[in-house]
C-alpha cells in the first residue's frame, strides 16, 4: 500500500497492488476525483462505470487505474 500525495484537501487515496486505488473524499463538499480508470466499486452508485471527474462529498471509490 502506497499513499496518493498529490491529492485534493479532505481526500486520502491510496494504491493497492499494482493498479487499484482507493479513494475517499472527507470532506463536505465534491472533490475532483485525483484517478481516472474503470470503478470496481463505489460507495454512492455501484461499478463498472469510468471514474467519475468529481467525487461526491463523503463517499468513495474504488478504481483499476488505466
Amino acid at each position: 500500500m502506497r499513499l496518493l500525495e498529490d491529492v485534493p484537501a479532505g481526500v486520502l487515496a491510496f494504491l493497492r497492488g499494482a493498479d487499484v486505488v482507493v479513494v475517499l473524499n472527507l470532506t463536505d463538499e465534491p472533490v475532483p476525483c485525483p484517478v481516472a480508470g474503470r470503478v470496481l466499486l463505489d460507495t454512492a452508485v455501484g461499478s463498472g462505470y469510468p471514474a467519475p471527474a468529481m467525487l461526491p462529498a463523503l463517499s468513495g471509490c474504488v478504481v483499476r487505474s488505466h
